[in-house]
C-alpha cells in the first residue's frame, strides 16, 4: 500500500474533505495530503494542549475529537500511536469523519511498517 495514494483516495471519496494530516506522538507531521491551511496548523497545537490536559486529569485516553474551527469541521482520531487530523468544510459531519477510522487503520499500519523499515536501516 502506498500511504500517499491511500490518503488521496480517501480524500477524494469524501465530498468536502480538504486535508488529512498524520502526526506522531510528539505532534510532528508524518505526512499530509490536501490543502494545508491555517486551521490545520492551529489544530495541531490545540490538539497537543488537549492531550496534555487529558493526561493531567487522568480521565482516560483521547480517542477522537470533533469540533468546528472557523468555518471548518476538524476531527482528530488517535489510532495506535499516530493521530489523524481531518479538516473539512463545516457542512461535513464530524461523526461521519470519525467513522472513517476503519479506513484509516490500514494506513496507520503501513506508516508503522515504514517506520520500522527505516529504523532497521
Amino acid at each position: 500500500m502506498r500511504i500517499q495514494d491511500s490518503l488521496q483516495t480517501l480524500l477524494n471519496s469524501v465530498d468536502g474533505l480538504e486535508s488529512i494530516t498524520i502526526i506522531d506522538p510528539y505532534c510532528s507531521i508524518v505526512t499530509t495530503i490536501g490543502n494545508s491551511n491555517k486551521a490545520q496548523f492551529g489544530a495541531i497545537q490545540g490538539y497537543k494542549s488537549i492531550c496534555d490536559q487529558v493526561k493531567k486529569f487522568q480521565i482516560g485516553q483521547l480517542k477522537s475529537l470533533s469540533l468546528i474551527y472557523g468555518n471548518k469541521t476538524v476531527v482528530f482520531l488517535k489510532i495506535d500511536i499516530l493521530s489523524f487530523i481531518m479538516v473539512a468544510d463545516s457542512k461535513v459531519s464530524g461523526q461521519y469523519l470519525v467513522e472513517l477510522r476503519d479506513k484509516l487503520t490500514p494506513i496507520m499500519e503501513e506508516c508503522l511498517r515504514a517506520s520500522n523499515m527505516l529504523r532497521d536501516l
